[in-house]
């Protein structure tokens, strides 16, 4: 497989990253006060948050197949930039409510892109790690097979 441009990679990666972080924000409920959350829900945010977590950066280490890091991180950055100025567009006045409210929500913003960057870009290293394996050639049908002595 040959290796595509960085940006391409990349790109790819904040795609994957923006769908995933829609198809688990679309499944998983509001928390409505005085109710009980549902255990599946619990789950499901749980495992979502940790793909997303590692997922886009995978992607793109693993399309590029060099600069792990780098493009790992990159893609992770963009798809958390991307989710958090959606959420400030979807939701602008309550978060321009009080200065408290605002300050939160970039602290909690900026937060979460450094924690995606840091994830990203060593899922981004597995990724053209991943890649950069041999074949197995026991899995491999045009593989010959050693011959017994004897």
């Amino acid at each position: 497989m040959a290796q595509r441009s960085i940006a391409i990679s990349a790109a790819l990666g904040w795609l994957v990253g923006v769908v995933l972080s829609g198809v688990v924000y679309a499944i998983t409920p509001w928390q409505e006060p005085g109710q009980a959350y549902p255990y599946w829900a619990l789950v499901t945010s749980q495992i979502g948050a940790a793909l997303i977590a590692v997922t886009p950066g995978f992607i793109a280490g693993y399309f590029a197949g060099r600069s792990g890091f780098w493009v790992g991180a990159a893609s992770g950055m963009l798809a958390s930039l991307t989710m958090y100025a959606l959420s400030a567009t979807i939701s602008w006045p309550s978060v321009l409510i009080a200065s408290h409210v605002t300050a939160t929500f970039a602290i909690n913003g900026f937060s979460a892109t450094i924690a995606a960057l840091i994830t990203n870009g060593f899922a981004g290293i597995a990724g053209v790690y991943i890649r950069a394996l041999p074949s197995n050639p026991a899995l491999n049908t045009d593989a010959k097979r050693p011959q017994r002595a004897g």
